[in-house]
C-alpha cells in the first residue's frame, strides 16, 4: 500500500540534500511546485492529483530519479560523495567563492600501506576501514564542507570560509582521528591505520598576493602535498607552499 507520509519524507530529503528548491524538484520529476509542497506535508492533491489515485506513479518517477542521482552522486561503498559529483560541485563552489571573496582550500587524504591491508587482512577488512574512515570524518567536519572518496583509498575536502591557520588545525584534528582509535575489522580483528594529508589553497585573497587556481591546480599541489608527507615518514599533514 502507497504510504503518502514516507513518500513525502523521502522526496524532502532528497531536496534538502541536493539543496534544491520545491519548483527546481518539480522540474525534475514533470509535476507542478504545489504537488512537492503538499507531498512533503503529507498532504493529498485534489482528485486529479489525488495521491491515493495518482501516488504510485509519481512515486516510480521519484523513486527513478533518486536511483539515477544516487548512482552519479554517491560512493557506494562509503556513501559519501564520488569523484564525478566532487569535481562538478567544488566547481560551483570555487566560482561563488570568487565572487563573495572567500578563502577555499583542498585536503587530500591517502591512507597508509592500505594496499598491505588488503593483502594480509583481505580486501572485506580493507572495506570496513574505508567506510569507518568515512564516517569518522565526515562526523568531525562542517556541513559546508565537501567531501567525497576520490580514488581507491584516497579522500578530498573543499573547505570554504577559513584560512591557513583554520585549514591545518582542520587537517590536524582529521588525521589524528584515523589514527587515534583502532579499527574493528570483525572477527576479533583490529587495525591501526594512518593517513597521509595534503593540504593546498584554491582561492586566497591575500595582502600581499592573492591566489586563484583552478580545481585541477589545487588537486596537483594537495596531490604533491601529501606524497612529501610520504617521504618525511607517513601519518603527518604536508602544506604546499605556493
Amino acid at each position: 500500500m502507497f504510504n503518502q507520509v514516507a513518500f513525502g519524507e523521502k522526496l524532502k530529503n532528497y531536496r534538502k540534500l541536493k539543496n534544491l528548491t520545491q519548483e527546481e524538484v518539480a522540474e525534475k520529476i514533470g509535476v507542478s511546485g504545489q504537488a512537492v509542497s503538499k507531498w512533503e506535508k503529507g498532504e493529498c492533491l485534489p482528485d486529479c492529483y489525488n495521491l491515493k489515485m495518482l501516488g504510485k506513479a509519481y512515486q516510480i518517477s521519484v523513486d527513478a530519479l533518486l536511483d539515477v542521482e544516487e548512482v552519479a552522486t554517491v560512493d557506494a561503498l562509503t556513501g559519501i560523495y564520488n569523484r564525478r559529483h566532487f569535481m562538478e560541485y567544488a566547481n560551483v563552489l570555487i566560482e561563488k567563492a570568487r565572487r563573495d571573496k572567500e578563502n577555499c582550500y583542498l585536503l587530500y587524504f591517502d591512507i597508509d600501506y592500505f594496499k598491505k591491508i588488503n593483502d594480509t587482512c583481505g580486501h572485506d577488512a580493507g572495506d570496513k576501514v574505508l567506510l569507518e574512515i568515512a564516517e569518522r570524518i565526515k562526523s568531525r567536519i562542517r556541513a559546508s564542507d565537501l567531501f567525497a572518496r576520490y580514488g581507491g583509498e584516497e579522500f578530498i575536502i573543499f573547505m570554504n570560509n577559513t584560512d591557513d591557520t583554520g585549514v591545518n588545525k582542520a587537517a590536524e584534528r582529521l588525521r589524528l582521528c584515523i589514527c587515534g582509535e583502532k579499527f574493528d575489522c570483525g572477527g576479533g580483528l583490529s587495525l591501526e591505520v594512518t593517513a597521509s594529508v595534503g593540504v593546498s589553497k584554491i582561492i586566497d585573497f591575500g595582502v600581499d598576493k592573492a591566489i586563484h587556481n583552478t580545481m585541477e591546480k589545487a588537486i596537483s599541489n594537495a596531490d604533491s602535498a601529501m606524497y612529501n608527507a610520504k617521504k618525511d615518514g607517513r601519518n603527518r599533514v604536508n602544506y604546499f607552499e605556493q
